[in-house]
């Protein structure tokens, strides 16, 4: 006999009672004398017993019962045979083989030793018999895992690092070459190479902060044009942040060719909390009655959330 998974009702105060009317070996109803004690089905299917202990003994699994009509899931359960039965042919519910050879097959592959697990861990479930063993990583729930359920109570850094891998926010964007005429001019940059994070998207003047990576920023910004010019008031360099606070900065500090005392590059650099959405640019404001190339190098990278 297989084994069947199915859930099945037992009342041990159930009253052994009678059948009403007589049933060939294909009727889906049967009616009892008195059966106001017999499950109903709400639980879950059950089984009764005809002429228990007779040559004519017949196990019925029925799925409901409605005052006292019992409807019929499986006529000739049980390995036992369908057949018609007399009016008044005695009732009574059973416990069926199929329920105790499944609890026999439970207990007793509980009871292999060390073939279901360590006690002390969870009980889990498997293609078979549920074992006591280590939850996949699936299996534990976010909130799970607090201070307090840790061996020693303590979160160190040690422990993070030890199975952490860091994840690079920011990165560096390049502007070469940009005619910076009499006004404002916003340098424009090149994508990063492995920018995915989408900072920047194509080229442009503006590096965003993308959704979900709003924190605190250490920038840096570094801007090259032709000898001598960074000592020229007539170019101002500047780096700005735009969004819910909005600064400039010219704190830039001018950088000499080697072996030179005239300015080529100036270089500034600043910390600030930025939200997504936010805009960070670099560019040169030029008073001049000509026009400069310059390049440039933005650095922007979070230092926490």
């Amino acid at each position: 006999m297989a084994l069947e998974n199915i859930k099945k009702v037992y009342n041990g105060g159930t009253v052994a009672t009678t059948l009403a009317s007589s049933i060939n070996d294909v009727a889906t109803s049967i009616v009892l004398t008195a059966g106001a004690t017999y499950p109903t089905g709400s639980d879950g299917p059950f089984v009764i017993a005809i002429d228990r202990g007779l040559s004519t003994e017949e196990k019925i699994l029925c799925s409901a019962r409605t005052v006292n009509t019992l409807t019929v899931q499986q006529r000739g359960y049980d390995g036992s045979t369908a057949q018609a039965h007399t009016s008044p042919a005695a009732i009574i519910l059973v416990a069926d083989a199929h329920a105790i050879q499944q609890a026999n097959w439970i207990v007793n592959g509980y009871s292999e030793a060390g073939t279901k697990g360590t006690t002390g861990h969870p009980l889990v479930g498997t293609s078979g018999l549920p074992a006591w063993q280590q939850l996949g990583t699936a299996g534990i729930a976010d909130s799970a895992v607090t201070a307090a359920k840790i061996a020693d109570a303590a979160v160190t850094a040690a422990k993070l690092e030890a199975n952490f891998s860091q994840e690079r926010i920011g990165g560096k964007w390049q502007s070469i070459s940009i005619s910076c005429p009499v006004g404002t001019t916003y340098l424009t940059f090149s994508v990063e190479n492995g920018d995915t994070d989408n900072f920047l998207t194509g080229s442009g003047t503006s590096i965003t902060i993308p959704a979900g990576l709003a924190g605190v920023y250490a920038i840096s910004a570094t801007i090259f044009g032709p000898p001598g010019w960074g000592a020229n008031s007539q170019y101002a360099p500047f780096l700005v942040c735009t969004g819910p606070t909005e600064f400039d900065t010219y704190e830039f500090i001018q950088l000499a060719a080697p072996g030179s005392n005239s300015a080529t590059g100036m270089m500034g650099a600043t910390v600030v909390a930025l939200a997504a959405g936010d805009i960070v640019r670099m560019g040169v404001v030029s008073t001049g009655e000509t026009s400069i190339t310059v390049s440039g190098m933005l650095r922007l990278y979070r230092v926490s959330r």
